[in-house]
């Protein structure tokens, strides 16, 4: 993975810099953006514009100069007679962030390709290295995982505010009441919204970032055995060991029941075979009830969206901030959100016999998928209702 990660964030160790993140302008453009759309009558992909705000940000916090690319503005949905022009008219020449976006892209499923045949991957490529082509083009800007990792999460966020209508109600009253319909928000406010960070937590719990992880054991060691007088486990020097994030989220035995039981129900639940319980409700009081206390405050670990440990990723803090900021400044402008389901591309919706399963996917509209990170297929193309102002405007 080294062409695609080089030493960045999800893949060195090192002091995480503190400054200031350059994220108002980019939040601004974006959510203009999304008024200038509205107003025209049409849905947004938002996983599109996240990804766009999320390069744009990332790159002035890091460089200093940002890349434009929400410049180069948003598409229409696929079947819409602006869509149609655009197709049939447009130039065939990319812009340089699309063409970097896509590249990164092809550079991503190159390398789970290679995971896929471990260390005789070189075979599969003895003739050319298929990476290089596109990694050309993302090492003429920069590594943007951070953008990256912030857009899933952001998307994901969207996706499930605009399925849970009641959260969205209860962050944007959290909002309104610490920062008001038009302040920007400072990291004081952000530390202090409760019910925003649980809304993070809870969709990074559901919808990890990196779905699943391999690291690989640098010296021999043990691991504790799961019953307490079995035998440890035996790990040699640089040995892959291979872990689903996303399994682990949405384990029962770990997190607890979904929605806040009682004490009897909780011990119940607890003597069935609750191996074979998920939690998959979206519920982000589970951040803020007694199952804090319960589960995660006594086993951090079951909590691993940026990983953990001397291996935590370095921009985590980066992420949660920009989400937040973004997240506080959409809902001072907009106060619903909708899925537009006639925009989203067919081959993107959930298939009806999804419908009939238990679970998240009997719940899902969308497809989710991965390659080193998750995302959703075809976009989320959503709609939202702008603000009323002071004034009624």
């Amino acid at each position: 993975m080294n062409p695609l990660l080089g030493s960045g964030v999800f893949a060195a160790d090192g002091e995480l810099w503190k400054t200031e993140s350059a994220i108002s302008t980019t939040s601004n453009d974006a959510i203009n953006q999304l008024k200038v759309r509205f107003r025209e009558g049409y849905a947004v992909d938002i996983q599109d514009i996240t990804a766009q705000f999320t390069l744009d940000s990332a790159t002035e916090f890091l460089f200093g100069n940002g890349v434009c690319s929400l410049a180069n503005g948003t598409p229409y949905p696929p079947n819409s007679p602006p869509a149609q022009t655009t197709t049939s008219s447009g130039s065939s020449l990319l812009d340089a962030a699309t063409r970097f976006a896509q590249a990164f892209s092809e550079a991503q499923t190159i390398t789970v390709n290679r995971a896929r045949f471990g260390p005789f991957w070189p075979l599969t490529e003895f003739w050319h290295d298929k990476i290089a082509v596109p990694m050309k083009i993302v090492h003429r800007m920069i590594d943007p995982i951070v953008a990256e990792a912030t857009a899933s999460t952001l998307t994901f966020v969207i996706y499930m505010l605009a399925e849970y209508p009641e959260v969205l109600l209860r962050l944007r009253e959290e909002i309104l009441n610490k920062v008001g319909s038009s302040r920007r928000p400072t990291y004081e406010d952000i530390r202090n919204m409760k019910c925003l960070r649980a809304v993070l937590n809870e969709t990074l719990r559901l919808y990890p970032v990196v779905p699943f992880n391999g690291p690989m054991s640098k010296d021999a060691t043990t691991w504790p055995p799961i019953k307490p007088r079995d035998k440890p486990f035996y790990i040699p020097a640089n040995t892959r060991l291979g872990y689903t994030v996303l399994g682990m989220h949405r384990r029962k035995d770990l997190w607890g029941p979904d929605g806040q039981l009682s004490d009897f129900r909780i011990i119940f639940d607890k003597l069935v075979d609750t191996l074979s319980h998920v939690a998959l409700e979206f519920d982000p009081d589970r951040f803020l009830d007694d199952r804090l206390q319960r589960y995660l405050t006594p086993n951090p670990f079951i909590f691993l969206p940026f990983n953990a440990g001397p291996r935590i990723c370095l921009g985590q803090q980066f992420a949660y901030n920009e989400a937040s900021f973004f997240l506080v400044r959409l809902l001072q402008n907009f106060s619903s959100i909708t899925l537009d389901l006639d925009a989203q591309p067919a081959h993107s919706r959930a298939p009806p016999e999804w419908a009939k399963e238990e679970g998240r996917k009997g719940k899902e509209k969308v497809r989710p998928m991965a390659h080193l990170t998750m995302y959703l297929e075809g976009g989320l193309w959503v709609k939202m209702e702008e603000a009323k102002t002071a004034d009624g405007e």
